[in-house]
C-alpha cells in the first residue's frame, strides 16, 4: 500500500518534509517519490528522506513544479503527510487472513512436513524417501499451486468475456503438451534447453511492456543498436510511437493497475494501439543514459529484424526481448553440457526465477547472466586447457566490464579442481576483467556524445560516504547485518519483480526453498579435502560479494549515516546462488546428510523442481499484470 498527497496547486517546491513515527523493526525505505518538473524535465523522482528531528524527515526537491508526493509505507508504519494544508492521516490495518495466506501456510507445513519425516529416517538409519513420504508432499504441494492458480484465475476470468478465456486455456493446454513432448527426447542439457526456452518464451509476455527494471531505458539504448549507432548520442530522436509506448507503461504500472479505472496491461495495449492508428502525440518524456554496447548487440539485432517487417515499437520490443531468451538458452545449453561438477548448482542458476525474467527483458542483467552461465560451465568442466581458461577469463571479464562490482567473485576461481589452473585462472580472470573494463570506459569516453554524468540523488555525497564507512567500521557492519536481516538478505525477495511493485507470493516463499531442495540433491563427486576447499571458497565469495554490492549502494543511493540501505535489489545477488548452493552441499555432505538414489534420477527431480518453480513464477506475473 502506499500514500499519495495530490497538490491542489502544484508550484514549485525546495523541500518536504514528512511526519513519520517508526518502530524499531519497521525496514521502510526513506524515499520520497515527487511527480512534476525537475531541470526541465517531466516525470517522476526518487529523493532520499533524512532524519532532521524526531519523527520528521526531510527531502531536498528543489524541483519547479511538484504535483503530488508519494510514499510506500509498511504494515506497522502510521504516517502522515503535510503539505501546504494538504494532509493525509492513514493508520494501515492487517487485513484478515486471505486465501494467498493460507496456501502459503500449508505449502510450509508440508515442506516442514518433509523435512521432519527424511531427517527422522536419516537417524534410524532407514530409507528416507519412502513412496508414501514422496506423493504426500508432492500432492501437498500440487494442491496448494493448483488451489492458489485457479481460484486466481477463476477470479480473474468472471470479468472477461468472448474469446479470450477460451484462447488462454488453449495455449495453456499446447503450452503443457510441448514441456511434456521436448523432456522426452534428448539429453539432460537438452532436456533443460528446451524447458528453458518455453519458460523464457512465457516470462517474455507474461510480463508487460517495459516492466523490467528500467527497461525503457535499455529498449531506448537497443533500438540505436537496431540503427547502427554503436557510439552514445544523446541527441538522437526516437520514433514518437516509442514515446508513446512508454508513456503507456510507465514504470510501476502494476500500481497503477490496482488503481480503480487503471486497466490492466491487456487493456493499456490495446489502448496503446488505437492511440498509435489515430497518431497520437505525446510529449517527449524518455531518453536514455546508458554508455555499454555488448550488452545490446543481441537484442538490438531483434529490434533491427522487427523493423523490417512492422513500424510497431510494441512488436520491436518483443522481438528484442526474444533474442535474449535465444542467447539465454544456448548459454544455459552450453553450461550444462561443459559442467561435469556442480551441475545442479548450474542449472538452480538457469532456472532461478529471478534469471529467466533479466534473460527474458531487455536489460543488461541478460547478457550478465549469460556470461555467468558460460563461466559456470568452464569452472565446472574439470578441464584445464588453454581454451577452458580463455573461455573462463572472457566470461569473467565481460561481466566485470558490465559491473565491476563483479571482481568481488575472484574467490569463486578456488573451485577449480586442479591447482595449477586455479594459479593461472586467478591472475588471468583479474587482469582480463581490468583490462576490459577499461576498454568500456575508453571506447564510452570516445564516443560519447553530449551525454550526461552520473546524476546521484540529492543529498548523497559518495566520498562523504566512504570515509564515514571506514571511519566507522563497527557501526557500519551492524546497519549491513540489520539492513540484510530486514531484507531476508536478499533471498526472501526473490519473487519480486517489475519495478519492484509485483511480488508473486508462491514465487516469495518457493524459490528460497528451492535452493535447499536441490542442494539436498546434488552429489558432491570430489574428495573430502577438495570438498573444503570447495565450501570456505563459496562462503568467502558469498561473505565478500554481498559486501561490496551492499556498500557500494550504501554509497551510492543512501545519505550520509542512513542506517538504511536504498537501491538494492535480489537480482545483483544471482551470482551468489551456485556458491550459497555448494556451501549447503558441502555441508551437508560433512553431516552425512543426502538422498539416496543415482545421480541421474536426482537431476531429473531437480530439473522439474526448477522448472515447476520458474512456470509458477511466470504465470504468477501474467495473473498479476493480465488477469487482475
Amino acid at each position: 500500500s502506499y500514500f499519495t498527497a495530490v497538490l491542489p496547486t502544484p508550484g514549485p517546491v525546495q523541500q518536504a518534509d514528512v511526519l513519520m513515527t517508526r518502530s524499531s523493526d519497521d525496514p521502510t525505505e526513506t524515499v520520497l517519490y515527487a511527480q512534476g518538473v525537475k531541470n526541465g524535465v517531466e516525470g517522476t523522482f526518487v529523493f532520499p528522506l533524512a532524519l532532521v528531528e524526531e519523527g520528521r524527515y526531510r527531502a531536498v526537491l528543489e524541483m519547479e513544479r511538484v504535483d503530488t508526493l508519494q510514499i510506500f509505507p509498511t504494515e506497522k508504519v502510521h504516517t502522515r503527510l503535510s503539505f501546504e494544508g494538504v494532509s493525509v492521516n492513514n493508520q494501515v490495518e492487517r487485513p484478515a487472513l486471505s486465501v494467498s495466506e493460507m496456501v502459503l501456510f500449508f505449502t510450509g507445513l508440508s515442506f516442514l512436513l518433509f523435512l521432519f519425516v527424511y531427517i527422522r529416517a536419516r537417524v534410524k538409519k532407514t530409507t528416507p524417501l519412502t513412496p508414501w513420504v514422496v506423493t504426500a508432499t508432492g500432492a501437498s504441494f500440487g494442491a496448494c499451486a493448483v488451489a492458489f492458480a485457479a481460484g486466481r484465475m477463476f477470479t480473474a476470468a468472471r470479468q472477461l468475456t468472448g474469446w479470450l478465456p477460451i484462447a488462454g486455456a488453449l495455449l495453456g493446454f499446447f503450452f503443457v503438451c510441448f514441456l511434456y513432448v521436448v523432456t522426452h527426447f534428448g539429453d539432460f542439457a537438452w532436456k533443460a534447453g528446451a524447458i528453458a526456452l518455453a519458460l523464457g518464451v512465457l516470462f517474455c509476455f507474461a510480463n508487460a511492456p517495459l516492466q523490467a527494471p528500467d527497461e525503457y531505458t535499455h529498449f531506448f539504448r537497443a533500438y540505436s543498436v537496431s540503427r547502427g549507432k554503436l557510439g552514445f548520442d544523446n541527441t538522437l530522436d526516437y520514433p514518437e510511437d516509442m514515446d508513446l509506448l512508454t508513456q503507456t507503461f510507465g514504470g510501476e504500472f502494476y500500481n497503477y493497475i490496482i488503481i480503480p479505472g487503471k486497466g490492466n496491461a491487456l487493456t493499456e495495449i490495446q489502448r496503446y494501439e488505437a492511440a498509435r492508428k489515430a497518431g497520437e502525440q505525446v510529449e517527449r518524456d524518455y531518453e536514455t543514459h546508458i554508455q555499454i554496447l555488448l550488452p545490446y548487440v543481441a537484442s538490438g539485432l531483434g529490434v533491427a529484424l522487427a523493423r523490417l517487417f512492422s513500424s510497431d515499437p510494441l512488436l520491436w520490443m518483443y522481438a528484442g526481448r526474444l533474442m535474449n531468451v535465444v542467447l539465454y538458452v544456448m548459454a544455459f545449453t552450453f553450461a550444462l553440457r561443459r559442467a561435469k561438477r556442480y551441475r545442479l548448482m548450474v542449472l538452480l542458476t538457469g532456472f532461478w526465477p529471478l534469471t529467466i525474467y533479466t534473460c527474458s527483458s531487455f536489460s543488461y542483467d541478460a547478457l550478465f547472466h549469460c556470461l555467468l552461465l558460460c563461466l559456470l560451465g568452464f569452472l565446472f568442466s574439470e578441464a584445464s586447457d588453454r581454451m577452458t581458461l580463455l573461455g573462463m577469463a572472457l566470461c569473467f571479464g565481460g561481466m566485470v566490464s558490465i559491473k565491476p562490482t563483479t571482481l568481488a567473485l575472484l574467490p569463486i576461481f578456488f573451485l577449480l579442481s586442479d591447482t595449477g589452473t586455479r594459479r593461472k585462472a586467478l591472475p588471468l580472470g583479474a587482469g582480463c576483467g581490468l583490462v576490459l573494463y577499461g576498454l568500456a570506459l575508453g571506447y564510452a569516453a570516445l564516443f560519447s556524445n553530449g551525454m550526461p554524468g552520473e546524476e546521484l540523488l540529492p543529498g548523497v555525497d559518495v566520498r562523504a560516504q566512504v570515509l564515514y564507512v571506514l571511519s566507522h567500521p563497527v557501526r557500519y557492519l551492524m546497519i549491513l547485518l540489520v539492513d540484510g536481516y530486514q531484507n531476508g538478505f536478499y533471498l526472501g525477495n526473490s519473487g519480486l519483480f517489475g519495478w519492484l511493485d509485483v511480488k508473486t507470493v508462491l514465487t516469495t516463499i518457493l524459490a528460497p526453498v528451492l535452493v535447499v531442495v536441490v542442494s539436498f540433491l546434488e552429489q558432491p563427486l570430489s574428495e573430502r579435502k577438495d570438498r573444503r576447499r570447495d565450501f570456505w571458497a563459496s562462503a568467502v565469495t558469498v561473505a565478500l560479494f554481498y559486501a561490496v554490492v551492499v556498500t557500494g549502494f550504501y554509497c551510492q543511493c543512501s545519505t550520509l549515516g542512513s542506517t538504511s540501505i536504498l537501491g538494492v535489489q535480489a537480482r545483483y545477488f544471482i551470482p551468489m546462488l551456485p556458491c550459497i548452493g555448494i556451501v549447503l552441499v558441502n555441508g551437508l555432505a560433512r553431516g552425512k546428510v543426502s538422498i539416496q538414489g543415482e545421480q541421474t534420477g536426482k537431476e531429473e527431480l531437480a530439473l522439474w523442481l526448477c522448472g515447476a518453480t520458474g512456470l509458477l513464477a511466470g504465470a504468477e506475473i501474467f495473473l498479476m499484470y493480465f488477469l487482475t
